[in-house]
């Protein structure tokens, strides 16, 4: 509940709607919960599989760009980092996609930042 109130506030937000002052992904209507055809379309436009074609040019420029999830996340992270490389790939966008056994990003985070993340920025960002 908390991630679909904090995603309307970031994505559609609505200063005519009190108390949350954000449009959602469903509504009542006539008593019935109905789909926000306007709300889907403000979150898909800030998807980043959505963006992707946007920002093209800007992602090309990018000296590295590193994905990770770890094997035990939830499935839908798995799938979505997944389908995000993927979708980068079909655009020949060079980045690194890793999986890590044994963890996800709770009992990983440190060593993941330690062996990972941090050697990889030095090995790609000019100082």
């Amino acid at each position: 509940m908390n991630e679909s109130l904090a995603a309307g506030a970031a994505y559609s937000p609505n200063p005519e709607r009190p108390p949350l002052y954000a449009d959602y992904l469903y509504e009542k209507r006539d008593g019935k919960l109905l789909r926000n055809e306007a709300a889907f379309d403000k979150r898909r436009a800030h998807s980043p599989f959505h963006m992707i074609d946007q920002y093209k040019q800007n992602l090309l420029a990018l000296r590295a760009l590193y994905l990770d999830f770890g094997q035990y996340e939830l499935p839908d992270l798995v799938s979505g980092s997944t389908e995000f490389s993927k979708a980068l790939a079909k655009r020949r966008i060079p980045h690194t996609l890793e999986a890590y056994a044994g963890g996800d990003h709770d009992n990983m985070l440190d060593k993941r930042l330690e062996t990972r993340v941090f050697a990889f920025f030095s090995d790609n960002l000019e100082f």
